[in-house]
């Protein structure tokens, strides 16, 4: 078996029949994976566009439009029709929205397309005037059921709806008025979802779309009518359903689940729904329902429905939470499901049931079950083929359970001597808290029974929807996952053997590739969610081989016992570990037992291999900081450490002691990323570290004073730990932090070739109070820090985090870098509109590019463009740039001037950004844009105001023609 990497290249060489079938085994929610494609190339965007578009994740509705609005016409109808499914967030709203909205214009050119699309639009009523509203649309507390139909106007090859959050629409009045005028329009228009609550009049103009053929709501409720509120419904009189829906619904599957309806008014909508094939009713008491106390079932209504004899209903789906399906309620059931109203009946499910059910005895009865059984078979038309009934589990009911399986043992002798078309029988939903189903010798031995007459026997477990595997089992390691997850058989005293059923893919296209293609998939998908590679290694031996190096190569530690067990059994998997991520808290769960046993192992492991410094008494370890150095012991090909969450660990000590003292265990580890807060001092002994190259630190703090001593200021001080040159540390980076000069000064003399130097000052982060709000004047004190990183600096970054850097500010850190000869890039940032300036702005430019060194290459700068800029807008960040294209070229060698960090929910760079680009491109230097970059697992949850096309698009396209 060949398992040879290939080069990240190797899936642009495929032709694309095969990446569009490689793409077709994508999950279509994966948006991270699909945006990373189409930014790609022009080749990936073209064959990922419309998968990118395919499904509208219920984020960023106003940037989809922007993209619509401002596209070329060809453009913009291409990206109308790719979309095929919709899913609605109405909490898209609850947070400020105006900064995400769209300007007047916009909205008025949005507005302008849908009103000469010629779709039919009731503009004399303010509620369904969809382009007026939308161009006065600015509160963020106004109802906005009606933006989600003005939206769909922009889709009209949308297939399927999903909706949350109807709870916040208005549920006095009807909904989706203009979508019901308009069927032509939404002719593709097939499945509709909504999550309530909501009352079952507030859909009812989708019943009228001849399209509809399938509709699943939610939390359906007959809810209270609020104080001083009026129904839309009584201004449109009462026959209004009867007048919509005369001729009848096309919807052929109706579901209606946690509802609380008042049957006998529902009735009314229900009974036209004369095409209707399938029907769920799930009933659970609800709070906001108007009618407390009311008889829940809707068993004894199932004839008034008003379906008749040519209804099509061939299933039927019923449900009482909480309590179980009477023997009178089947009884009533039975009545109308044996005559002409559900003649075409093929599959009845209904639950919770017990014995009592299907006849109202006791357990000494059980002589009678051949009659019990002809009886049940008699209740049921002749047309039912499936019969599925949910058992009411209880925890001491297996008596009843049991007699329950001699009924439909009985059942089996009964149908086969019937005229009943009945073949498959099942219990149904076995809750899976509850375990495997009891008696599995009788259930394998009724299967027989059912088998022998031609008839169809199982048992259905409860489907667990949106269950998180490696969180419900966050106990167990991958690893061990993949030795568990397939199950031994089980041999039965007569000879059966029972193997448990494993789900494999639906499609075999992905397991036909050759092992070369399959790991260049597998290194594409992101490591900071390993479900998916976790899953993928369990399907197949060949896929655990092939996963596995990319499973264990980047780990995201929030468990770290069972990874601890696993790294002390199986040094192979601990090899193949490159990064970790820690994001672990002790807590009382910790400390059992088997871990500290396990932990008692591991340390005497080490001991026997003579490490160092390693704890004598392993009872002692309570703390993150000393653990994670013995779990790191075990990782000798680590590469970059990463710890995102050291919330509880003790403050005043130095961390890493361990780890600075067996270098030998850690020749690979290069970076090492921490997030305090914290105080710079404790991570001194990290410098020491001979491997390490990179330290990135996020919110460094200055603590409070306190009677705790600590450990540098009096015992080991820093100048003992840190030697000038004692470090080989080249990149150090200080993120939202406050250092004190002196401090500062033993780390980087101690760096013996320090390269790069990034600080990001955050006042915030003072808990002393020792400096006060002008803490930016102290960047002129940084000098001293640099003394002995004069001629090996080659990259400086200061930033002022939200503080504003005006003129004076900026020259300090000009004259910070004019001491550095070697020095090849420097950023700076925020950099505002000064409007006290000490100099005219061309004044202020030239004094700069004196202060700056000769060998600079690379400037880039982070403006805030926003709320600072004074009276002159756009032109105070925007004419210190020009000055600098015109006066830098003859002092300076720049090649490239970069604006970072651009909020990417502004859209376009600014209007200047063409001329700024000639002033630059003049003087033969580069002018980009780079956006803000986004940290985090789903950067459409983070930026769900950015619209994903409109970035790549439109951005790109001004950035980069």
């Amino acid at each position: 078996m060949t398992t040879g990497r290939v080069s990240v290249s190797a899936l642009d060489s495929l032709p694309d029949e095969l990446i569009l079938l490689i793409l077709d085994q994508l999950d279509p929610r994966d948006y991270l994976t699909l945006r990373d494609l189409n930014a790609t190339s022009s080749r990936f965007r073209r064959l990922t566009i419309d998968r990118l578009y395919r499904r509208f994740p219920g984020c960023s509705p106003e940037q989809f439009l922007r993209t619509i609005a401002l596209s070329h016409p060809d453009e913009r109808h291409e990206f109308m029709n790719y979309v095929k499914e919709v899913v609605w967030y109405q909490n898209y709203w609850d947070r400020p929205s105006r900064r995400r909205c769209l300007p007047l214009g916009d909205r008025h050119t949005v507005a302008n397309i849908l009103r000469s699309s010629g779709a039919i639009l009731d503009t004399t009523d303010l509620s369904t005037d969809l382009p007026g509203r939308f161009i006065g649309f600015s509160s963020e507390y106004e109802v906005h059921w009606w933006y989600l139909e003005f939206f769909l106007f922009s889709t009209p090859k949308v297939e399927k709806i999903t909706i949350h959050d109807a709870w916040q629409w208005d549920d006095h009045s009807y909904w989706f008025k203009s979508l019901s005028a308009n069927p032509i329009h939404f002719e593709n228009l097939r499945s509709i979802t909504v999550f309530g609550p909501l009352r079952l009049r507030n859909i009812v103009p989708l019943l009228t779309l001849p399209s509809i053929h399938a509709l699943d709501l939610t939390q359906v409720v007959d809810m209270r009518q609020e104080p001083d509120r009026e129904f839309s419904w009584t201004r449109d009189g009462e026959d209004y359903v009867d007048r919509r829906l005369a001729s009848g619904s096309s919807l052929e599957h109706l579901v209606i689940r946690e509802s609380d309806l008042h049957v006998p008014s529902a009735v009314g909508i229900l009974g036209k729904l004369n095409k209707v094939k399938s029907f769920t009713y799930e009933h659970v008491c609800h709070e906001l329902a108007s009618h407390p106390g009311m008889q829940p079932s809707i068993f004894p209504w199932v004839g008034n429905l008003c379906w008749g004899p040519d209804s099509s209903l061939e299933s039927l789906h019923l449900r009482i939470e909480s309590s179980v399906v009477t023997h009178e309620e089947m009884t009533s059931l039975c009545h109308h499901v044996t005559g002409p109203v559900l003649a075409r009946l093929r599959t009845l499910n209904i639950g919770p049931c017990s014995v009592s059910t299907f006849k109202g005895f006791d357990l000494a009865q059980s002589e009678d079950l051949p009659t019990i059984a002809s009886r049940i078979v008699a209740a049921f038309p002749d047309t039912l083929e499936a019969l599925q009934i949910q058992w009411a589990y209880e925890r001491d009911g297996e008596p009843r359970l049991k007699f329950f399986i001699d009924i439909l043992r009985h059942l089996a002798e009964a149908i086969a001597g019937s005229n009943s078309k009945l073949k498959h029988v099942s219990i149904v939903d076995w809750p899976a808290l509850a375990g495997w189903f009891p008696f599995q010798d009788q259930v394998i031995s009724l299967k027989r029974v059912y088998e022998r007459r031609g008839l169809q026997f199982d048992i259905v477990y409860e489907e667990i929807e949106d269950g998180e595997p490696l969180t419900v089992m966050e106990d167990v390691e991958p690893a061990s996952r993949q030795r568990r997850s397939i199950p031994s058989p089980t041999v039965h005293s007569d000879g059966i053997v029972v193997q448990m059923a494993t789900n494999l893919p639906s499609k075999p296209g992905f397991d036909t590739l050759p092992n070369e293609l399959v790991i260049s998939i597998i290194e594409r998908m992101p490591n900071d969610n390993a479900k998916d590679i976790c899953n993928l290694s369990l399907t197949s031996r060949r896929m655990y081989t092939l996963s596995v190096d990319h499973l264990y190569k980047s780990l995201l530690v929030r468990r770290p016992w069972p990874l601890l067990r696993t790294l002390r059994s199986s040094p192979e998997l601990a090899n193949r570990i490159r990064d970790i991520t820690w994001r672990h808290n002790f807590n009382d769960h910790d400390d059992t037992e088997e871990n500290q046993a396990v932990l008692s192992s591991c340390i005497k492991l080490l001991e026997s291999s003579h490490q160092d410094g390693l704890m004598r008494d392993s009872s002692g370890l309570r703390c993150d900081h000393e653990f994670i150095e013995i779990l790191l012991m075990f990782t000798p090909n680590l590469r970059t450490l990463v710890i995102a969450d050291r919330a509880f660990w003790p403050d005043g000590e130095y961390w890493f002691r361990r780890i600075a003292n067996n270098p030998d265990r850690f020749v690979h580890l290069r970076t090492i990323n921490i997030h305090g807060p914290l105080s710079v001092e404790a991570i001194a002994y990290l410098f020491l570290l001979p491997s390490l190259r990179n330290l990135i630190a996020s919110d460094l703090v200055l603590p409070e004073r306190t009677d705790n001593r600590r450990v540098w200021d009096n015992e080991i001080p820093l100048r003992t730990v840190l030697d000038p040159g004692s470090s080989q540390v080249e990149k150090i980076v200080l993120k939202r932090s406050v250092v004190e000069v002196p401090t500062l000064k033993y780390f980087t003399e101690a760096c013996r070739d320090l390269k790069s130097f990034a600080y990001e000052q955050d006042i915030n982060n003072d808990q002393r109070g020792m400096y006060s709000r002008s803490l930016l004047s102290k960047f002129g004190e940084l000098s001293a820090a640099f003394i002995l990183n004069r001629t090996t600096l080659e990259h400086l970054s200061i930033r002022g985090d939200h503080q504003m850097l005006r003129q004076e500010h900026v020259l300090q850190v000009a004259r910070l870098a004019s001491n550095m000869s070697n020095l090849r890039s420097l950023d700076m940032g925020l950099i505002t509109h000064d409007d006290d300036p000490i100099q005219c702005t061309s004044d202020f430019v030239a004094k700069m590019v004196r202060l700056l060194p000769p060998t600079l290459e690379d400037m880039s700068f982070e403006i805030d463009w926003q709320e600072h800029w004074g009276s002159r807008g756009w032109e105070g960040p925007t004419e210190m740039l020009r000055h600098l294209a015109t006066i830098a070229s003859p002092k300076l060698s720049l090649k490239k001037v970069a604006v970072v960090d651009w909020p990417p929910f502004l859209g376009h760079f600014p209007p200047d950004f063409a001329q700024l680009h000639q002033c630059f491109a003049e003087q033969s230097i580069d002018f980009v844009s780079i956006p803000a970059s986004i940290e985090g697992p789903d950067p459409l949850q983070l930026l769900d105001f950015v619209e994903p096309g409109y970035v790549f698009v439109q951005v790109a396209v001004a950035e980069y023609a």
